[in-house]
C-alpha cells in the first residue's frame, strides 16, 4: 500500500482533515535537499538531480507518515489526558493538598498541556494554563504554612518535591 493513500483513507475515516502528502512532498524535495546537503547538491536551476530525488522524497514521505501517526495518537490521547488532569486537580481540592497530589496534578496537567501544544488546540492550552494558575495560587497559599513550595527571588513558584 502506498503510504500517502493510506493517510488519505485514514484521514477521511477519522475526519482528521489531514492534507494529502502527494500534494506537498514533491514540492518539498528541493528545499529539503538544500537544507540537508547545501546548495552544492542542487543543479544550476536550483533542483536536486533526478538520481537523488527518489531517496529524498522517500525520506520526506516517511517523516510525513511519522508526523501523521503522531498526530493521530495525540488526538486519541488528549481526551483522556484532560480527564486525568481534571480529576487529579479535583482530588487535590477535596482536602489538604499533599506533595504526592501536587506532583500528580503537575505531571498530568503538563502532559495534557504538551499534547494540546503539539496539536495546537488553543482552547485546551488555555484550560491547562488556567489549572496551573489555580495550582500556583494554592501552592502560594501553602507557602506560609511551611509546605511544599517556595518562591524564587523573581517571584516564580517552584515545587520542592
Amino acid at each position: 500500500m502506498i503510504p500517502e493513500k493510506g493517510w488519505v483513507h485514514d484521514a477521511n475515516d477519522k475526519g482528521l482533515g489531514l492534507p494529502k502528502s502527494s500534494s506537498y512532498v514533491p514540492l518539498a524535495v528541493d528545499p529539503v535537499a538544500r537544507a540537508l546537503f547545501g546548495y552544492e547538491a542542487l543543479d544550476r536551476s536550483g533542483r536536486l538531480p533526478e538520481a537523488f530525488r527518489g531517496p529524498v522524497q522517500t525520506l520526506i514521505q516517511r517523516t510525513w507518515t511519522n508526523i501523521r501517526n503522531q498526530t493521530k495518537r495525540n488526538l486519541d490521547k488528549i481526551g483522556g489526558a484532560e480527564e486525568a488532569a481534571r480529576k487529579a486537580f479535583e482530588d487535590l481540592l477535596k482536602g489538604v493538598p499533599t506533595k504526592p497530589q501536587i506532583r500528580a496534578v503537575i505531571h498530568k496537567v503538563s502532559k495534557w498541556q504538551l499534547l494540546a501544544q503539539n496539536l495546537q488546540t488553543t482552547e485546551n492550552i488555555a484550560k491547562a494554563a488556567e489549572i496551573l494558575d489555580e495550582l500556583h495560587s494554592i501552592m502560594s497559599g501553602l507557602e506560609g504554612k511551611g509546605s511544599a513550595t517556595q518562591l524564587d527571588p523573581e517571584g516564580a513558584w517552584s515545587p520542592i518535591l
